[in-house]
């Protein structure tokens, strides 16, 4: 994200998660399942 200019903080990675999350029924995915948690750790390792 930060090669985008994008510099979220915790709070907004826990937000953008949450929205996905809401999205997407709660959780995505078939082969591996990914919940809220998941989605914020991703957002996290993109920093």
């Amino acid at each position: 994200m930060r090669e985008l200019g994008i510099q979220p903080d915790d709070a907004q990675c826990k937000e953008m998660a949450r929205s996905c999350a809401e999205a997407c029924g709660g959780s995505k995915g078939s082969a591996k399942l990914l919940f809220e948690e998941d989605m914020y750790n991703i957002y996290k390792l993109a920093l």
